[in-house]
């Protein structure tokens, strides 16, 4: 072997342990990358499993949020009823109390009337009496009514006491009496006044009384018995009521 060849033989030598070891470090340097890259894909899966967990907390945060605006919601809305319904209430108790203190009013107002006839004259059986000299007036407005038609409309409800004195003149055994009614309807028995068993006239009076409960356009008047007709004597009868007053306690 000649120096040429030793020399060329040591170059390639030299050349393949250069290249042994540069290989050798590039599959370190491979590996140090793979090493790093796994560490970057782990760490890369704690972050999303992180991002996961918070996301998921999130959806979880904003799912209780929801649940809890629709509980103030529903909580808001039976507020509003409550109040809505109190404010019922209220308007309930306000009106009840205007009203019992309306009634109160009424049955603690005076009412009262005293009024006589004023003609002489024939009645015959089943007439209505007029009153028309009105004497005392207390409460009551709408005389004009009584005046001309002999009934009296009530303009306020209660209880009324109600007192007749009428005077008649008869003859031929005939008898008298009244009624006092209430809406055309007979309440009283027959008032007794009187007869005669001549053929000559015989005044008699009689009186009665009647305690009556009345509602608002109701009416009361005084009509002659079913007897024959008979001598009516205006100026010496009247007729007269008075609305008894009495408290109710209002409870609250």
């Amino acid at each position: 072997m000649t120096d040429n060849h030793y020399d060329y033989l040591l170059k390639l030598f030299m050349d393949e342990r250069s290249a042994r070891l540069q290989l050798q470090q590039y599959v370190v340097n491979q590996q140090q990358q793979i090493t790093t890259l796994a560490g970057l894909y782990s760490r890369m899966d704690n972050v999303v499993n992180k991002t996961m967990s918070q996301t998921n907390a999130t959806v979880d945060i904003v799912r209780k949020y929801e649940d809890l605006e629709k509980k103030i919601n529903e909580l808001q809305d039976e507020l509003n009823t409550s109040k809505n319904r109190t404010s019922e209430l209220e308007k309930e108790v306000d009106n009840l109390r205007q009203s019992k203190m309306h009634q109160i009013s009424d049955r603690m107002e005076f009412v009262g009337l005293t009024a006589y006839g004023t003609t002489v004259e024939d009645k015959p059986a089943r007439t209505i009496l007029k009153f028309p000299d009105i004497k005392s007036s207390y409460g009551v407005s709408n005389l004009t009514a009584f005046i001309n038609t002999g009934k009296l409309p009530f303009e306020k409800q209660g209880i009324y006491l109600i007192i007749v004195l009428a005077t008649t003149a008869t003859r031929s055994s005939t008898d008298s009496g009244i009624y006092i009614c209430k809406n055309d309807k007979e309440l009283s028995n027959t008032i007794y006044i009187g007869n005669t068993d001549s053929s000559y006239f015989s005044i008699n009076s009689g009186s009665g009384s009647l305690l009556l409960q009345v509602n608002v356009n109701d009416t009361v008047q005084v009509k002659t018995s079913y007897s024959k007709v008979v001598h009516f004597y205006g100026h010496l009868s009247s007729f007269s009521l008075v609305k008894l007053r009495y408290i109710v306690i209002l409870q609250t």
